[in-house]
């Protein structure tokens, strides 16, 4: 996944980022993992100059759930 342009959104008081999907991706593999973010970022320093660092969140912050194979339709049909 990639951030999208314009990703920050905002709704019932939480912050967002949208994120673009590229590829065919084997989704179901994703699923029932705690994921982190981690990334570079830009930010401002004490001098007012802009500098880059590597962050981590160091710690999970979702878990993509995922539906029980008797309920997935695709799953159904084979």
């Amino acid at each position: 996944m990639k951030l999208a342009p314009f990703s920050k959104l905002s709704s019932v008081g939480y912050n967002q980022l949208n994120v673009m999907l590229y590829g065919g991706g084997l989704w179901r593999t994703w699923f029932d993992r705690d994921l982190n973010i981690a990334g570079k970022v830009i930010i401002q320093n004490k001098d007012g100059k802009l500098e880059s660092r590597l962050w981590n969140a160091n710690k999970p912050l979702v878990k993509l759930p995922n539906l029980a194979i008797h309920l997935t339709r695709e799953e159904q049909a084979m």
